[in-house]
């Protein structure tokens, strides 16, 4: 078996000229990762140019200011994933517990490593901001992402809703880990 040389990568805080290029690696991993998964009018009702506005108002907020942040994993001078963290969004959530509000990859950089990268650069910054915990939820069909977060050591937590995403209903799951 041959085994691939595992990519240099360079994680780095987004910045505003960033969000078109977070819209385009979200389009591109939900395309790759959802499609049969969610419903397809979901999928195509989100726009590149919605999701970079998004990303553009989030990326405007300076980070002395916002406890949410959004971090760029790039690969030979090219932006490949990212992932957006901050406190629990969830009703109620309790203090000391943040969240991975996303990790997303374009579907080239899948299997390489980048994610476990992205995702233990996430660790490290909300362990430095003094969370004790992380929860990330996700679609409850999507394998793939049961896995990845298991393998870091992740456990369901037995919560699961329906979140309203673009008019749609999707099935999410919540995992949940101690970052002490």
């Amino acid at each position: 078996m041959v085994v691939m040389p595992h990519p240099e990568v360079r994680i780095r805080r987004a910045e505003p000229t960033d969000a078109r290029i977070i819209a385009e690696i979200n389009h591109a991993s939900w395309e790759s990762a959802y499609r049969g998964l969610m419903p397809d009018g979901l999928i195509d009702s989100v726009g590149i140019d919605a999701r970079e506005e998004r990303q553009r108002v989030h990326l405007s907020v300076p980070a002395a200011e916002s406890p949410r942040s959004s971090w760029i994993a790039d690969v030979e001078g090219r932006a490949v994933g990212y992932t957006s963290l901050g406190p629990q969004r969830d009703e109620g959530a309790q203090e000391g517990v943040g969240e991975v509000y996303s990790i997303y990859l374009l579907p080239i950089a899948v299997g390489k490593g980048i994610g476990r990268e992205l995702l233990a650069h996430a660790m490290g910054v909300l362990r430095d901001a003094d969370f004790r915990e992380a929860v990330v939820w996700f679609h409850t069909g999507n394998h793939r992402a049961r896995r990845f977060y298991a393998a870091a050591g992740f456990d369901a937590d037995m919560e699961e809703t329906m979140k309203l995403i673009a008019d749609f209903e999707v099935p999410c799951v919540r995992y949940r880990v101690r970052l002490s």
